[in-house]
């Protein structure tokens, strides 16, 4: 199967699993569905950044990514919050802990009501149909290894930064996002040549993911005036989040700087 109807076949794909995913958030708003449809988001994101400038602009595809959009970053403090809970949930029998869930769960409840209202506007919204006048597998690809080349090229500059200096919490979720989205591109149109890079960018975000949500919890805390209450359960997260860097320090710098990108 050409690069074309890949493409085409896994937006279909990833059209249907969007609308199940808003169908289920919309009935439950659990920390699954929330975590389910976010990603379904940025699956179809993904896509439609491999067309060409042409068809990324229109009009109607405009349209319906500036709702995708929307709805995502309404969902983003909640999915915060719920990672909060869930490393809170380990040491719920310290009072601190058990009164930092009452907070988390009033912020969820008071946030949920705006993202519901943007998941039906997006429900309603219908994904383009992508086409194959227009497309071009040279394209596709070239667009593709653009896109890897400057993901790989932003890693590359921001990992010695943070091995440097593991407090450095916005460049470390910088990386996260970007091994995720480079994950992403490869896994649409994968080759045997990039199988170990899509390897090393699941083991990254996995790692980073949960160092990131360390970070959050921490984040919660001081901003709810909660870091007393929670001192006990924070050393040990950080005692955790500090391991867990290490071990990633020792891998990470080789894993990215030896598996090519591009076929040229």
């Amino acid at each position: 199967m050409n690069a074309v109807d890949q493409i085409i076949k896994k937006h279909r794909k990833a059209e249907n699993d969007l609308r199940l995913r808003i169908a289920k958030f919309i009935e439950d708003q659990s920390a699954d569905n929330v975590h389910g449809i976010r990603t379904s988001a940025r699956r179809m994101e993904a896509i439609f950044d491999l067309l060409p400038k042409s068809m990324r602009r229109k009009g109607k595809s405009k349209k319906y990514l500036r709702v995708l959009r929307k709805f995502f970053r309404s969902t983003a403090e909640i999915r915060d919050l719920d990672v909060v809970r869930q490393n809170l949930e380990s040491y719920s029998s310290s009072p601190g802990a058990a009164k930092a869930i009452q907070v988390v769960m009033r912020e969820r409840r008071n946030l949920l009501s705006g993202s519901l209202q943007l998941g039906r506007t997006l429900r309603k919204a219908k994904s383009p149909r992508i086409r194959k006048k227009g497309l071009s597998a040279k394209k596709l690809l070239k667009r593709r290894d653009k896109i890897l080349g400057n993901l790989k090229t932003k890693l590359q500059e921001e990992l010695p930064i943070v091995l440097a200096d593991y407090r450095k919490i916005r460049e470390l979720h910088d990386m996260r996002k970007e091994c995720k989205k480079l994950r992403y591109t490869l896994e649409l149109l994968p080759t045997k040549e990039d199988s170990e890079l899509a390897a090393s960018m699941r083991n990254w975000q996995a790692v980073l993911g949960t160092i990131r949500d360390i970070d959050v919890t921490e984040q919660f805390a001081e901003k709810k005036g909660l870091l007393k209450e929670l001192e006990e359960v924070l050393t040990s997260l950080r005692i955790s989040r500090s391991r867990m860097l290490e071990s990633f320090g020792k891998s990470a710098k080789h894993e990215l700087y030896t598996v090519p990108t591009d076929r040229s």
